[in-house]
């Protein structure tokens, strides 16, 4: 989805996934696994991440599994 406007007015827009953009992000959450995406890359890359999908395999203090 490029981009999507809610009920309420708010306005989000898709991003190319960079190193930069994962280091600057405060929490990164997983709700789909897609394996087009390097897990690991993103865990080393990232924060914090919540994972809806269990799609990050290795355990890590980062890691937040619903």
């Amino acid at each position: 989805v490029p981009a999507l406007e809610t009920t309420r007015g708010l306005k989000f827009q898709s991003a190319t996934l960079t190193t930069e953009l994962l280091r600057q992000a405060d929490c990164v959450v997983i709700t789909t696994q897609h394996t087009a995406f390097d897990m690991d890359w993103i865990v080393q890359n990232s924060q914090l991440i919540v994972d809806l999908r269990n799609a990050v395999k290795e355990s890590s203090a980062k890691v937040y599994k619903l």
